[in-house]
């Protein structure tokens, strides 16, 4: 039996609520950074690897990652359940793992802040100017409508499935799978290009009402 879930959101939900300011205080972020929101937490399917590594080409820039979402944990052998859970989510832990790894390589701890699980994500959005959705895997992708709320734009891997809410250049930038430099480059057009940014994100909050 099939079923078809169709995107929903409430609009309400979603509108800027507070300045970034406030926002980005209440969170301890940079409220004078270009601030990159990734809600995949980190998990290889919704593309942590790609977001981390396309920051290794912006440490020049006033633009900072916040990170939200679930994390697998790290590896720890300590006790015998410590080493079942590692075992078990070997693979996820090991992900994470190398997360840190790149993040610590690069020097990029001051730039890339991790926030965790948020009960209350639109705080999260007020706090950004932009959202990247870098998944590896095409699936569903609802954060755009959210995010388009607030008249903001949206950068999303390049998977057939997007094309039916987003239109590259219209509403959001779009970049190949798994390309870090491509992802990056995108990053630092709407960082420098404050028109394109505000055409793509009033054509996105229309998208969003759609």
């Amino acid at each position: 039996k099939s079923v078809v879930t169709h995107n929903f959101m409430e609009y309400e939900s979603f509108t800027q609520l507070n300045t970034k300011y406030k926002s980005s205080q209440d969170l301890k972020l940079n409220p004078n950074a270009f601030n990159v929101v990734f809600v995949g937490g980190i998990n290889r399917i919704k593309g942590s690897k790609i977001i981390v590594n396309a920051f290794k080409h912006l440490k020049s820039e006033n633009i900072n990652l916040i990170i939200a979402g679930n994390n697998p944990g790290l590896l720890s052998f300590g006790s015998f359940s410590e080493f079942i859970n590692s075992i078990i989510h070997f693979k996820s832990k090991y992900y994470h793992h190398n997360i840190i790894r790149i993040i610590k390589k690069n020097s990029l701890t001051s730039k890339i802040t991790y926030i965790g699980v948020q009960n209350d994500i639109r705080k999260v959005f007020d706090a950004s100017d932009l959202l990247v959705i870098p998944m590896v895997e095409a699936h569903q992708a609802r954060p755009v409508f959210e995010f388009g709320c607030q008249k903001k734009p949206i950068i999303i891997t390049n998977f057939s499935n997007i094309k039916e809410f987003v239109k590259n250049g219209f509403n959001g930038l779009t970049f190949n799978v798994g390309d870090d430099l491509d992802l990056a480059k995108n990053i630092k057009t709407l960082y420098s290009n404050n028109l394109l940014y505000r055409n793509l994100g009033n054509n996105n909050h229309l998208n969003s009402i759609k």
